[in-house]
């Protein structure tokens, strides 16, 4: 059973695939979901960007870009739908479905968020522009927006984002660059195509999530029930002793493992990543590949003194390597 709405970091957009040879397919309309509020310093600042005769066309182009994105994360942290239509050009068809299904999309998810009481208290935005091309009034641009963040209910805790890349398609416009196009391949579209109801989805939040919480503990305990899996539980959980518990430098924590639901071994780490799954590595005893946060493959090697205790791990990640020593109150 999927869940109601998916806690993601990323909000998504994206068009329908055209096929070399073939007209584009036909996308559903999408009704705008949700009431919006106009961002006026926002859309001032954008404005005096794209008039500014200092700065150059590729700086003007990835400020629509930027402040398309700027505008989704302080909806979520004011929680409340901020509105980006400013940006994209109205009077092409295919950029206001866009727009429409962007903002709608958005308009779930953000609601999503404040039924988990997932909202942020502050983020710090770094996008990676990594293909930008201009040809005359028009420009595309591959990039993904990075970031990381801070969640309400977790002021101390930063968060590194997931956001999959986007590529946008621009037009020069009375001098003044606006989005005809934007796409994005992630679960959100595959899920929520062009003109789904995201205002019936979203006034249905509370009622699919109790469905979808009840699914779960009849889920549990039918795996309970199962002698097979008691049996590998049980096992896992023996294993697992060796390695649960927090592994620290210069006596902070940076690292805590332990046994999550269906005996899988999770970490994590202050700083780095909320939650990685933990994948024993073949043949490399106490190793175990991780995925962070960010996409970015990570590794933890533990350490057994001579009575075959864990007492460091070797935490690799970004390149960097750490040696974490393992807390004393396990």
């Amino acid at each position: 059973m999927k869940r109601v709405f998916p806690i993601s970091v990323a909000f998504i957009i994206t068009l329908f695939p055209t096929l070399s040879g073939q007209a584009p397919k036909p996308i559903n309309k999408t009704k705008l979901a949700g009431v919006a509020i106009f961002p006026e310093r926002l859309s001032a600042d954008w404005h005096a960007r794209q008039r500014d005769p200092k700065l150059d066309e590729e700086a003007k182009i990835k400020s629509t870009i930027e402040t398309f994105f700027i505008i989704k994360y302080e909806s979520w942290v004011k929680g409340e739908l901020l509105d980006f239509g400013f940006l994209f050009d109205q009077a092409d068809p295919r950029a206001s479905e866009d727009y429409a299904y962007e903002r709608s999309l958005m308009f779930y998810l953000l609601e999503g968020y404040k039924y988990a009481d997932y909202l942020l208290a502050r983020y710090d935005y770094r996008p990676n522009f990594y293909d930008l091309a201009i040809d005359g009034d028009k420009a595309k641009v591959a990039m993904r927006p990075k970031g990381t963040f801070v969640e309400r209910k977790r002021p101390n805790k930063i968060e590194n984002s997931v956001w999959t890349d986007y590529q946008f398609s621009l037009e020069r416009l009375d001098g003044i660059w606006l989005i005809k196009s934007v796409s994005c391949d992630d679960e959100n579209h595959a899920a929520y195509p062009h003109g789904t109801d995201f205002a019936q989805l979203a006034s249905s939040i509370p009622e699919r999530e109790k469905e979808y919480e009840a699914w779960e503990r009849e889920h549990q305990r039918a795996l309970e029930a199962d002698p097979e899996y008691r049996e590998r539980l049980e096992m896992l959980r023996k294993k697992s002793k060796g390695y649960e518990g927090c592994y620290e430098s210069e006596n902070k924590p940076l690292l805590c493992i332990k046994l999550a639901e269906g005996g899988i071994l999770v970490a994590t780490s202050d700083g780095d990543f909320d939650r990685a799954l933990l994948e024993e590595i073949r043949g490399n005893p106490d190793e175990f590949n991780f995925i962070a946060g960010d996409h970015e493959q990570g590794r933890v090697k533990f350490v057994r003194d001579g009575r075959g205790r864990v007492i460091k791990c070797q935490l690799t990640l970004r390149g960097i390597s750490k040696e974490l020593i393992r807390s004393n109150n396990q």
